[in-house]
């Protein structure tokens, strides 16, 4: 594994670990202050304070067991090694008191660093879920005829 795919990695699980833990500030050091999320909760937040208070801060305290599947990481390095294009499967489950389903998804990261050697930090992640786990939304929604 080349050390920068290495970092990357570290990086995925050091914000597994931040949602597991429901650790927010731990969240926020692997970000970068401007950065947009797309997410399961909302639209588009602009920059890392919406993200936490419009996704992070509705989704993380009815979770549990959230992790990366590994098996399906993929990252793409700019030649510089200075960006980062991450795609990953993920899962978790809802808490009892939200459910307890297990919920799967996917998510695409774009992570930045100032040099080689430098921690990567997040300028934007999209997280959502299954195509599988919307259908019955998508069932419900009948386009009308022109």
């Amino acid at each position: 594994m080349k050390p920068a795919t290495g970092s990357v990695t570290a990086w995925l699980e050091a914000f597994a670990s931040a949602v597991r833990d429901r650790n927010f500030a731990a969240g926020r050091v692997l970000f970068a202050p401007d950065a947009i999320g797309f997410g399961t909760r909302m639209d588009r937040a602009p920059g890392l304070d919406a993200l936490v208070a419009e996704q992070w801060g509705a989704v993380w305290p009815m979770t549990e067991g959230f992790a990366f599947e590994p098996e399906s990481v993929g990252i793409h390095l700019s030649p510089d090694a200075r960006l980062a294009c991450v795609q990953a499967l993920w899962h978790s489950r809802a808490l009892p008191g939200a459910g307890g389903d297990l919920r799967r998804g996917r998510a695409t990261l774009l992570l930045e660093r100032e040099s080689p050697e430098a921690a990567w930090k997040a300028i934007h992640t999209h997280f959502s879920r299954m195509p599988s786990e919307s259908q019955a939304s998508e069932r419900a929604w009948q386009p009308s005829a022109p």
